[in-house]
């Protein structure tokens, strides 16, 4: 039933004694030095280790010591003298598991006996649940890791595909929604907002525009100046990209931006006319970068205007329809950090 080391001088506890455990099947071994108990347990696993504390006091607890350090669960119990001190302070002493007083009785030595290899049996089993347990949150890890690759490989190709839509609908503005949302993402980075942000700000600036795939062509592509009912149905794709994006499942905040990015922190913006306290910080960059790259780059009804007169207007502005911070970021991104508008398609990483 149980493997179990005596480690005894020979003259304290008797093999004969021993010998009996034989007809219950236990597989005993017993030696007299330290480094033969050592040797045996390198190469056997014992449930039970049998100690006498006098014939072994000199290395009774760097044995036990080697003993848990090969095994936790291995129960250890001592052989004490009756005149010993009390129990609790010896298995204290001794990091022990059970303590047998001299002179030996046959009975309580079995029952230690049967309840030491009840008690090995249980917590191997709780060694090897957890083993079991930990090797299936590995491989739970390593399965959602692959699929949270494939998952952000996924939205990529969807948002890339996405942007592309727009400029299909749009070719004149080609560029103009990743130039918007690598400037959104610069503009975070310098207010120090958090990395998820500067995550979604890219996200959003790459689709902002996402709700003019339902503005007809030919409004879209106009050269002169719209009629009242043409500006009506190209100021409703905030809200059109709102809904689209909404439906899809992706965060709100993606969403709300855009649905945004087209206010005014006066409340002079559409469709919802908010005002700065109602708006999200997301959707004060993006609206301030998408104006900035509007005015630089040329469009259908006017040549374009340059960065110095772009970022004058928005000086302009500053504190009315736009928020100060967020501007006087992008004059330090243009004028004292040297950046240039950039229309390449960077990798992006939801933040779930």
């Amino acid at each position: 039933m149980a493997k179990i080391l005596i480690v005894d001088d020979g003259t304290n506890i008797q093999i004969d004694f021993f010998e009996s455990f034989l007809i219950y099947d236990h597989d005993i071994v017993q030696v007299n030095r330290l480094d033969v108990a050592i040797e045996s347990l390198d190469t056997i696993a014992f449930d039970i280790v049998i100690i006498d504390t006098l014939s072994a006091e000199l290395f009774c607890k760097e044995l036990i010591d080697y003993v848990k350090t090969k095994s936790g669960s291995t129960q250890i119990i001592i052989i004490a003298n009756e005149n010993d001190i009390e129990d609790s302070v010896l298995l204290e002493q001794y990091n022990a598991d059970d303590c047998i007083r001299k002179p030996i009785n046959f009975d309580t030595l079995k029952k230690s006996i049967i309840m030491s290899t009840r008690i090995k049996q249980l917590q191997d089993k709780n060694i090897n649940s957890e083993a079991s347990h930990m090797l299936n949150c590995n491989d739970l890890d390593e399965q959602l890791a692959s699929r949270t690759v494939a998952l952000q490989a996924s939205l990529q190709s969807i948002v890339s595909l996405l942007s592309s839509v727009v400029e299909l609908r749009d070719p004149y503005t080609s560029g103009h929604q990743k130039r918007v949302g690598n400037l959104s993402a610069m503009i975070a980075l310098k207010m120090n907002l958090s990395e998820e942000s500067v995550h979604y700000l890219r996200i959003i600036g790459y689709i902002h525009d996402i709700g003019k795939i339902a503005i007809p062509a030919e409004i879209l592509l106009k050269p002169g100046n719209l009629s009242w009912v043409e500006m009506v149905m190209i100021r409703s794709h905030p809200q059109i990209g709102f809904e689209l994006i909404e439906k899809s499942g992706l965060p709100s905040i993606i969403s709300e931006t855009i649905k945004q990015h087209h206010e005014r922190c006066d409340g002079s913006g559409h469709p919802n006319k908010l005002v700065e306290s109602e708006l999200t910080i997301e959707s004060q960059i993006v609206m301030v970068a998408d104006v900035i790259e509007a005015m630089v780059f040329p469009r259908t009804y006017r040549p374009a205007l340059g960065i110095d007169i772009a970022l004058e207007e928005l000086h302009s502005h500053s504190g009315t329809l736009f928020n100060k911070v967020v501007v006087n970021a992008i004059i330090e991104l243009f004028n004292n950090d040297g950046y240039e508008f950039d229309d390449s398609f960077y990798q992006i990483h939801f933040p779930f």
